[in-house]
C-alpha cells in the first residue's frame, strides 16, 4: 500500500487537512510545534483503523477521503463518521457510526453506501450493514476487496515511549508464539501488523523462526554496531521478574530493556521497526528526534531513507538536525492557518537550490513564524 493524499474535516470544530499528498515512500513532515503535524499521522493512522475495524472510540465527527495505491490500482476511499457518546468508560463496542462510504479502485465503484442505498460491485440485493464497521471489513471476503483490507492493516502507528516502558510476561510470550507455530506462519514479516511493540516480535521470531531470526539478527548487529561499536550481541531476554524485553551486551555484561539509554533504544527501536516490517507496509513515526543523541540522528535518517524501498515512511520532526539529514526533496512543510492545515513540498516553498541552503531557510522560516 502506498498513501498518496489525505483530506480531513471534523465536522464539529471545522479543524480541516487540506489534500496533504505524499509524492516519496519517504516522507518528513516538518514545520513549528501546533503546526498540524502529528494530527496528519493521526488522521491518516485513523481512517485506515476505521476501515479495518480496530478503531473503536472516536472523539469527534469527521469526513475523509484517502487516496492509496495497491501495487498498479488507484484507489480511493470517502467516508463520513458519526458517533454515539459513550456513558460507560469500559463499553468495548464502537462508537464510531459510518453514515456514508465509497470505495473505487481506478474510478469504478466498489462499494458505497449513501443513506438507505448501499451497492457492492458484481453485486444485486445486499443485507443491511452494520453501521459501526466499514463495507471494507464487512466484505473483506470478497477477493478485490480483501486485498485492500490486508493493505489497510499494515498502517502502523507505534509510539516509542510506550514501547520503551513495555515487556511481556512468560506465559504471554509463550502463548504468541504457540499460536504462529501453530498455525504455520514461519515469518513474521508475512502477518499483519498487530499491536505489538518491535522488540516482542524481534523475540517472537526468535522462537518461531530461528533460522530466520539469526539472519535478521546478524543483519541489525551489524547496523548497530556501525553506530554503538561497542556492543557485542543483542537479544530478547527476561529480567529478574521474568518479563521479557531487549537486551544488549556490552564489554560482556548484559544491559536489559530497562537499563538502555533512550538514545541508544530508540535507534535500536527504529532499526528493529524497519526490518521486521512486512512489504509495503505504511510506518507512521511522531517526533522523530525523541530520545535520539546527536550520534545517532544522521545514520538513523539514512536508514530509514534508505533501508526497505518497500516501506512508505510517514514521519514528523521540527528538530533542526533531523530536517538538515533528511533530504529535501522528502520533505513536505505543514503550515497551519487558523483551522487549516496544509503542506507544501520544498520546490514550492522557493528554498534554496542547495540542500545546504534550503536547511538553512526552512529553520529560519520555522524560527521566525
Amino acid at each position: 500500500m502506498f498513501i498518496k493524499e489525505i483530506w480531513y474535516q471534523e465536522l464539529n470544530s471545522g479543524f480541516v487537512i487540506d489534500h496533504v499528498g505524499f509524492d516519496h515512500g519517504k516522507t518528513l513532515l516538518v514545520g513549528n510545534s501546533g503546526a498540524g503535524k502529528t494530527r496528519i499521522l493521526e488522521a491518516v493512522n485513523m481512517v485506515c483503523k476505521l476501515a479495518v475495524g480496530t478503531k473503536k472510540s472516536i472523539q469527534n465527527p469527521f469526513e475523509a477521503e484517502l487516496k492509496f495505491q495497491v501495487e498498479d490500482r488507484d484507489c480511493c476511499w470517502q467516508v463520513q463518521v458519526d458517533y454515539v457518546p459513550q456513558i460507560k468508560a469500559d463499553v468495548e463496542e464502537s462508537n464510531a457510526v459510518i453514515k456514508e462510504e465509497r470505495l473505487t479502485v481506478n474510478g469504478e465503484v466498489v462499494i458505497e453506501k449513501s443513506g438507505d442505498r448501499f451497492k457492492l460491485l458484481n453485486y444485486g440485493l445486499l443485507p443491511q450493514p452494520k453501521e459501526n464497521e466499514s463495507l471494507i471489513s464487512q466484505y473483506r471476503k470478497e477477493e478485490q476487496i480483501g486485498q485492500i483490507y490486508e493493505e489497510f492493516q499494515k498502517v502502523y502507528l507505534r509510539m516509542f515511549e510506550v514501547d520503551m516502558r513495555g515487556s511481556i510476561y512468560p506465559e504471554l510470550y509463550e502463548a504468541i508464539c504457540r499460536f504462529y507455530k501453530e498455525n504455520s506462519i514461519s515469518l513474521i514479516r508475512n502477518i499483519p501488523i498487530v499491536a505489538m511493540s518491535p522488540f516482542d516480535q524481534y523475540g517472537i521470531l526468535k522462537n518461531v523462526n530461528s533460522k530466520a531470526y539469526q539472519k535478521m539478527c546478524q543483519e541489525i548487529l551489524e547496523f548497530y554496531q556501525e553506530i554503538f561499536p561497542e556492543v557485542e550481541e543483542i537479544l530478547y531476554l527476561p529480567d529478574e521478574s521474568k518479563r521479557y524485553g531487549i537486551a544488549i551486551r556490552v564489554n560482556n555484561n548484559w544491559i536489559l530493556q530497562k537499563g538502555i539509554s533512550s538514545g541508544m533504544l530508540k535507534t535500536l527501536w527504529i532499526i528493529i521497526k524497519m526490518k521486521m516490517m512486512p512489504g509495503n507496509a505504511v510506518v507512521l513515526i511522531d517526533e522523530l528526534e525523541n530520545g535520539l543523541g546527536v550520534n545517532c540522528i544522521e545514520s538513523v535518517s539514512d536508514f530509514i531513507i534508505n533501508s526497505r524501498p518497500d516501506v512508505q515512511v510517514l514521519a514528523t520532526s521540527h528538530h533542526p538536525y533531523i530536517i538538515n539529514a533528511i533530504p529535501m526533496d522528502n520533505w513536505m512543510i505543514v503550515q497551519r492557518k487558523e483551522q487549516v492545515v496544509k503542506a507544501y513540498r520544498s520546490d514550492e516553498m522557493a528554498l534554496g537550490r542547495s540542500r545546504h541552503d534550503a536547511y538553512l531557510q526552512l529553520v529560519n522560516r520555522l524560527q521566525y513564524e
